[in-house]
């Protein structure tokens, strides 16, 4: 018959046995959870960097197809390369006129559109009488409350083409709300007077406009 004394020390080492078979359960587990933790991090970064390159690829590939078509278009196309920050008038394919434009950079003011490459058609073509919806964030895009009353004659410049589901292209106004020459109205491109107001007559309603 075992004595009271070994049989306190066999159920220790029988106890003792149990916990390290407890911990090395608890351990094996936690090695699991902590793996499978680190693949689903590995599979989201791999998933979002291939996403982030299918995205890229496809830009390129508008682009490509844009720059082809706009040199392919028989009649008048305007064609703004993003890239290079120029826009061109082609007659037939062949270049008749380069200018620059701007856009604007950084954050957009909330509800400004993004500025997006695309097919495009003028859907208005406005002068110095006409008058003019000014989007709210042309004040709120420079930290100022955009004012109840937003139709303005000229409001956005001596000439404004309106694209089909597109953005505005305007030339800076000599006063008003874009005045400022450090401003670009978000989601549009600003052109020199100059360059749009020889625009003006070759931008009928329906010329395609192409922003690759």
């Amino acid at each position: 018959m075992m004595s009271s004394g070994r049989l306190g020390a066999a159920l220790l080492v029988i106890l003792g046995a149990g916990v390290a078979a407890l911990g090395g359960r608890a351990y094996h587990l936690g090695r699991v959870t902590l793996d499978g933790r680190r693949a689903a991090g590995v599979a989201r970064a791999s998933a979002e960097s291939l996403g982030v390159r299918v995205a890229a690829t496809r830009e390129q590939a508008l682009v490509a197809r844009l720059r082809a078509e706009a040199r392919a278009l028989p009649g008048l196309l305007l064609a703004v390369a993003l890239d290079s920050n120029e826009a061109t008038l082609f007659r037939d394919g062949l270049p008749l006129r380069r200018m620059p434009v701007e856009r604007a950079t950084g954050p957009l003011p909330t509800g400004a559109p993004a500025l997006a490459r695309g097919e495009y058609v003028v859907g208005r073509v406005a002068g110095p009488k006409d008058t003019v919806e000014v989007p709210t964030w042309a004040w709120t895009g420079r930290g100022m409350p955009a004012p109840a009353e937003r139709r303005l004659k000229g409001g956005l410049g001596p000439v404004v083409v309106e694209l089909v589901d597109g953005p505005w292209l305007y030339a800076r106004h000599p006063e008003g709300p874009l005045a400022d020459s450090a401003f670009v109205l978000p989601g549009a491109l600003r052109f020199a007077p100059r360059d749009l107001q020889v625009l003006k007559p070759n931008l009928q309603v329906g010329t395609p406009v192409y922003i690759y």
